[in-house]
């Protein structure tokens, strides 16, 4: 009888810890919010189409703030260069040898270039977090 006292105050103290720690460092006002722009932010994103993805990778972050890792094979030089980002609507365009930074509306993606694969991150911009 002993041990089931201390089982079920084990179990207590577990669900405990986990309501009130673990789920809300993970989950806010805006999550849901955040998860229907990704999707958003990932259709929106015309220059993504010419290429093959491999695989997409969703992360969540302490806050409630999500984001997208998508990896990607193709013509990366032709598709994520600063010319043709400007003409698809990107402002604040950053470059440098193997990255690229550029927002739009009320996201951000950061492309990590390698010869013909990519890693495209789509992080969703809020102020509330």
């Amino acid at each position: 009888m002993k041990i089931l006292k201390y089982l079920g105050v084990l179990v207590f103290i577990s669900v405990w810890v986990y309501g009130y720690f673990y789920y809300p460092l993970h989950t806010s006002n805006t999550s849901s919010n955040n998860d229907l722009q990704l999707i958003y932010a990932l259709h929106d994103i015309k220059e993504m189409q010419t290429l093959d993805i491999l695989n997409i990778k969703r992360e969540e972050y302490i806050g409630g703030m999500r984001k997208f890792q998508i990896y990607a094979k193709g013509d990366i030089e032709s598709v994520f260069n600063k010319q043709t980002m400007e003409q698809g609507g990107w402002h604040n365009i950053e470059t440098n040898r193997n990255n690229i930074t550029a927002h739009k509306k009320d996201y951000c993606i950061e492309v990590e270039k390698n010869t013909n694969k990519c890693i495209i991150t789509i992080i969703i911009e809020d102020d509330t977090l």
